[in-house]
């Protein structure tokens, strides 16, 4: 897990970007980094950008965030709001986090 956890650290520091991420539990905001992932292909996007999207899939280091992000939780990007509407947490603490723009 220590090879797992260095290498996602490792990409982190080289594709990651900050998001400010704010909880339903009124913890306060906190800024977290992931990776911007490719959106589903209805969605047609500049690589590494969230504009001109409604749906971003966003990466991170889950076990590093607490409280864990929730649905419901709001995380802005690029200054673009958008709600969580989804966490599919893996087996080694990283999470793909389906964002949705906020209307």
């Amino acid at each position: 897990m220590a090879f797992t956890t260095s290498l996602d650290n490792t990409c982190l520091s080289i594709w990651g970007v900050s998001a400010l991420w704010v909880p339903q539990d009124y913890s306060g905001p906190q800024s977290i980094t992931g990776i911007i992932s490719p959106p589903p292909l209805e969605e047609q996007v500049i690589p590494g950008s969230t504009h001109g999207t409604s749906i971003v899939y966003f990466w991170v280091r889950f076990v590093e965030i607490q409280p864990s992000p929730m649905i419901g939780d709001t995380i802005t990007l690029d200054g673009i709001l958008y709600n969580l509407d989804k966490v599919n947490v893996d087996s080694m603490g990283s999470a793909m986090l389906h964002l949705r723009r906020a209307s």
